[in-house]
């Protein structure tokens, strides 16, 4: 009976047991990465759409130069920011089950060893989730500070071109 990565034997149906939790955790972290790409969409859209109204205001009126300056500024970093955050967002997958008896046939591996490789890809996998959403998480809270900074410069912006 093969035993553990840890050197400790293998009791019956445990790995299979195992496997399924470590996929059930992996799939809580793909989708708490995809939660924060979706809201940083949101964010980046907001900035965006204050680009777009400094565009107009640049064309019907004149604010005062710096204020203009400083508000484009803003926005554009907190768009690009956004819009670079997601680009990298990728974040690996466990193997396919066809990739996994593939490799078990190649290795001429009973069943129990495949199954340990496939929770050993899932861990590894879960490792660099867990790691994409730290970050993610810390450029989101980025994000969320910058975006109400750059909106209300914006606002400002608005309301001296009216002036």
């Amino acid at each position: 009976m093969p035993s553990a990565p840890n050197g400790a034997e293998d009791p019956p149906r445990g790995v299979a047991r195992a496997l399924e939790i470590a996929i059930a955790h992996e799939q809580v972290l793909l989708s708490s990465i995809a939660g924060f790409d979706g809201k940083r969409m949101f964010l980046t859209a907001l900035n965006v759409a204050g680009l777009s109204a400094l565009v107009g205001i640049a064309v019907s009126a004149e604010p005062w130069l710096w204020l203009f300056g400083l508000s484009m500024a803003a926005c554009a970093l907190c768009a690009l920011s956004g819009l670079a955050n997601l680009w990298a967002g990728d974040v690996d997958q466990f193997p396919t089950p066809g990739e996994a008896i593939r490799a078990a046939d190649e290795n001429a591996q009973d069943p129990d060893a495949l199954t340990w490789r496939y929770l050993i890809a899932v861990q590894e996998v879960s490792q660099h989730a867990q790691d994409a959403l730290r970050r993610k998480l810390v450029l989101m809270r980025t994000l969320l500070a910058t975006t109400p900074i750059s909106l209300g410069l914006v606002v400002a912006t608005a309301l001296t071109a009216t002036l």
